[in-house]
């Protein structure tokens, strides 16, 4: 029995003194490296002219104010617009139907040419 408690006060002084790292592990590297991923639809931020939109802001229909308020929401439509419309002429015939007046068009649609130059330059 004094052997095995001598054995295991052995192996508890080692384990105590043992360090999991290697003596010459080196620093780690804080650097970042470019990927692929950073030109996704996440690198596409627009940002509103506060002063034309927020006089109408209120009579604006529900989806509008969602894409001036949340900018993963504006990148969604902004990205269904391009499938859907192609162009901002054809992005502002519809936003014409939905009501908006020509000052709201004419931020969305900058909006949208923006990120139809993001998506091109990817």
């Amino acid at each position: 029995m004094r052997f095995s408690y001598l054995l295991l006060v052995a192996a508890a002084a080692l384990l105590a003194t043992a360090n999991a790292i290697e003596a010459d592990a080196g620093t780690r590297s804080l650097r970042t490296y470019n990927t692929h991923h950073d030109s996704e639809e996440r690198g596409f931020s627009y940002k509103f002219d506060v002063n034309k939109l927020d006089d109408v802001f209120n009579s604006l229909p529900k989806q509008f104010q969602n894409m001036y308020e949340k900018p993963s929401y504006l990148r969604q439509r902004l990205k269904n617009w391009k499938t859907v419309y192609g162009t901002p002429k054809k992005a502002a015939e519809y936003m014409r139907n939905q009501g908006l007046n020509d000052q709201a068009i004419e931020q969305f649609n900058s909006a949208f040419r923006k990120y139809l130059r993001h998506k091109r330059g990817n």
